[in-house]
């Protein structure tokens, strides 16, 4: 069974955990599919008819009477896609409704972009409780939601978390240095890099995936080795590279600039999930943050993981 290159674009990806155990098996089951990719030729058997992909969109707006209670909002990340919520599927608590947007449909400053996208996809949801989780440059996303919607935002948790870059000297350590500094130093250039690795994309995406994992530990390379993570990485970067250049450009931009200031507005509860190893957010990284924090984050720091293992150890 082969995993596609590309995934269907749209707003994001939603499922509801049922409080009454007869559905939910069956929501998270379909969720679960959908998020890794893989199980899409097995609904084809099921059905009898081809499926590309589930939009559980639809299973969402059916199962609308269920009003849960508590809501998890996960910003994935740059690049990536809403596919990334796979990682973390054994850890998803159950009655929750979660609802994993693509990031990259929105266009504009991705500061604001965000928290736009956000009202529109937790509305009709105020008597809900929103967790929100931001992975890697998620981060950023999910500082700005929680910044601009304190009434709104319950807890956050930071996984792999990318800092903003003022916060202390760390391209020196970080995986995706160049990436970066074109962005910081050479903007204009940056277009034609991503044009670039979008073709590269199209014409290998195996060889692509493994060139940016090239120096990275045994436990991510054991992780992203098995056909499922692949595919949820394969189509993060398709999304990214191929079907939303310029608001991935947008968000490298927007990484690169000084958006500390945010940090100091968040008030609600706060995790911080790291990896010990991990080369795309140095350890450092998530030092500073919890520096920045005017409350008292909670640390967690995960002995030898890196940057999908530790979203993939994440506890919630």
């Amino acid at each position: 069974m082969g995993i596609p290159d590309e995934l269907p674009s749209r707003m994001g990806v939603t499922a509801c955990a049922l409080q009454n155990p007869a559905y939910r098996p069956t929501g998270i089951y379909f969720f679960i599919m959908d998020a890794c990719v893989f199980g899409t030729g097995l609904l084809n058997v099921i059905v009898g008819t081809y499926v590309d992909n589930i939009t559980m969109f639809l299973y969402s707006q059916i199962m609308q009477d269920s009003k849960p209670s508590q809501v998890i909002y996960f910003c994935h990340g740059i690049p990536g896609s809403a596919h990334d919520i796979a990682f973390i599927q054994d850890s998803l608590p159950s009655g929750v409704e979660v609802i994993a947007p693509n990031l990259l449909d929105v266009e504009g400053d991705p500061k604001e972009a965000c928290v736009q996208q956000f009202d529109e996809m937790t509305a009709g949801r105020d008597q809900a409780a929103i967790h929100v989780i931001g992975f890697s440059i998620g981060t950023m996303a999910a500082a700005h939601i929680a910044g601009a919607r304190a009434d709104k935002v319950a807890k956050l948790t930071f996984v792999s978390a990318a800092a903003p870059l003022g916060l202390g000297d760390f391209l020196p350590k970080t995986a995706g240095a160049p990436v970066f500094k074109v962005a910081q130093f050479k903007p204009r250039l940056l277009k034609f890099l991503i044009a670039f690795q979008g073709l590269f994309f199209r014409i290998g995406p195996a060889l692509l995936l493994n060139r940016l994992f090239a120096k990275c530990g045994v436990k991510e390379k054991e992780l992203i080795e098995k056909p499922e993570v692949s595919g949820v990485l394969r189509a993060g970067l398709a999304n990214s590279l191929v079907k939303h250049p310029d608001t991935y450009g947008a968000y490298l931009k927007a990484y690169v600039s000084d958006w500390s200031a945010v940090l100091t507005g968040i008030r609600c509860p706060t995790e911080l999930w790291h990896g010990s190893a991990d080369t795309w957010s140095p350890i450092e990284m998530v030092y500073a943050i919890k520096e920045a924090l005017p409350t008292d984050g909670q640390l967690h720091i995960v002995e030898g993981a890196e940057h999908y293992s530790t979203l993939q150890a994440l506890r919630l």
